[in-house]
């Protein structure tokens, strides 16, 4: 089983990663969600495009900090 690691608790962020690997995938029955809070760097509520990518990028680099074992 392959372990996904989402960088928020916000309900909606994390059914929007479910919902897109199902998408991509269709099968979700080989993978587990676990969401996990991590800071983004920017502020809770990002006034531009540019600062939303930039919080979503840092959350990854955070996550993967934490989880190296994650997929």
């Amino acid at each position: 089983m392959k372990t996904v690691y989402i960088g928020s608790e916000n309900p909606v962020k994390i059914k929007c990663t479910i919902n897109a690997f199902g998408k991509v995938y269709g099968d979700l029955s080989g993978f587990r969600f676990t969401s996990v809070p991590v800071e983004s760097g920017v502020c809770s509520q990002p006034i531009s495009h540019e600062e939303t990518l930039r919080g979503a990028k840092n959350r990854v680099m955070n996550i993967k900090e934490l989880f190296r074992d994650g997929d």
